[in-house]
């Protein structure tokens, strides 16, 4: 009998390569057959979201309003120091360290509505989290889209009206009745 590996050419080792890798083929079949099926298993498996409120965009805009708000707190700090430094090299008897004085003043007043902006923001965005997800939850067991679009327009009117001017301008009274009563282009002005 001759021995195997004597026999060895180069076309015959291409010819045992594609019979080894027919027979894995087939056995990799199986093994994609179990993997398509337990991946459908596991797309097909809902799981709840841990953290909904991260998707929430009321969420995420109460926690940018926060970060605006400690963003000044900072700032008004720094403009803080610096002007008690200026005090501090400031002249007597010239004015200045009254007026420095006086803005100092208006400056820890400012720093204190932000600091009470930013507690503020904490508690709501705290408030919004437990009320994300008791949302989050309802709409998942309900199978309901989640976040309500409606919720977030409404809270968006509520931030137009809280950033509104509060002053009273008649000019820009005047100005917007003037332009509710023009003609809108496009519109028929009446008549036969």
């Amino acid at each position: 009998m001759i021995n195997f590996f004597q026999t060895f050419k180069l076309k015959d080792i291409s010819v045992m390569f594609f019979i080894d890798f027919a027979e894995l083929f087939h056995v990799e079949q199986h093994r994609m057959a179990i993997f398509l099926i337990f991946s459908v298993f596991l797309l097909g498996c809902e799981k709840r979201e841990p953290t909904p409120e991260l998707k929430d965009p009321i969420y995420l805009d109460i926690r940018t309003q926060q970060g605006l708000a400690e963003k000044a707190v900072a700032a008004s700090n720094a403009k803080i120091a610096e002007l008690k430094g200026e005090l501090s090299a400031a002249l007597p008897q010239t004015g200045q360290i009254k007026l420095l004085q006086r803005r100092i003043f208006q400056f820890e007043k400012e720093r204190d509505i932000y600091q009470q902006q930013v507690k503020y923001w904490i508690i709501r965005l705290e408030d919004r989290a437990k009320q994300a997800r008791i949302d989050y939850n309802k709409a998942y067991v309900d199978k309901k889209p989640w976040p309500n679009p409606k919720e977030y327009e409404v809270y968006l009117s509520e931030k137009k009206l809280r950033l509104a001017k509060i002053e009273w301008d008649a000019k820009q009274r005047l100005e917007d009745y003037k332009s509710d009563l023009k003609p809108k282009s496009g519109v028929s002005q009446g008549g036969h």
